[in-house]
């Protein structure tokens, strides 16, 4: 009986490590998509993680490549400043 018990609280300290294993993905939206794409042509070789040709996309790669764009803002026109700012909110 003790080893039942100690076999579920075993289980329900793992149950929380599994929990952080899954990933959050941008939503499927062909305007988000798009903008993603274009960023990435610019700051693509600094984001590695994020992969194009691969979808969905995950939203740290996402994230990482809107922040390097808002480091590097000086060189975007202000359509692409407004869509960085998008992709970060």
């Amino acid at each position: 009986m003790n080893l039942n018990k100690n076999y579920a609280v075993f289980i329900l300290l793992l149950l929380p490590l599994c929990a952080l294993a899954q990933g959050t993905y941008v939503p499927l939206d062909r305007e988000t998509y798009h903008i993603i794409d274009r960023l990435q042509v610019k700051y693509g070789n600094k984001v590695p993680e994020l992969h194009t040709g691969i979808r969905p996309y995950r939203r740290l790669d996402v994230a990482k490549l809107a922040e390097e764009a808002h480091w590097n803002q000086n060189d975007l026109s202000e359509a692409d400043k407004f869509n960085k700012e998008y992709l970060l909110n």
